[in-house]
């Protein structure tokens, strides 16, 4: 009788330690899970941070002629000036005079010569539909975005911006 006593203690105790190992298995799954997750957008924010794409000289192009209304095209030279990180492309913020209307314009790395490589300049011609209601542009403002694992724009939260004459 004393024999038996004894082996259900044992089997009592060996009980206990596999409900505590899977219940730390569970909680390690995630706990697993949560890290990985954040593990990207803390690596965005890092290159958000180490990289800068200005906008350094804005144009206002006219085709046609002056007197009928027709879509404005802007000649931007943009310079990045930091980050060795490729980068998704940038957003270009066009807004009027009164900052009540923008227009926003999506230039992706590939759509560029150099690829917004660092140091690099690119001039390109970004036009703005008539009926945008925005006016005349007189401010642009810039902002990377990249690519995350799932191919998504991530938009950086800063913003570099210009004055320009309309």
């Amino acid at each position: 009788m004393k024999n038996k006593k004894g082996l259900s203690t044992i089997v009592a105790t060996l009980i206990i330690i596999l409900l505590v190992l899977v219940a730390v298995g569970i909680i390690w799954v995630v706990v697993r899970n949560v890290i990985m997750t954040n593990t990207g957008q803390v690596d965005i924010g890092t290159k958000c941070i180490l990289s800068q794409v200005v906008a350094k000289q804005v144009t206002a192009v006219t085709y046609g002629d002056p007197a009928v209304p027709t879509n404005t095209t802007y000649r931007v030279t943009l310079e990045r000036t930091a980050g060795d990180d490729q980068i998704g492309g940038v957003s270009l913020v066009f807004t009027d005079a009164t900052e009540q209307n923008t227009f926003i314009v999506k230039i992706n790395s590939a759509d560029v010569s150099n690829g917004f490589s660092r140091l690099g300049i690119v001039t390109k011609e970004v036009e703005v539909p008539a009926n945008a209601f925005i006016g005349n542009a007189t401010k642009i403002g810039v902002v990377i975005f990249y690519d995350d694992e799932d191919g998504v724009d991530v938009l950086c939260s800063s913003m570099n911006s210009l004055q320009f004459a309309a």
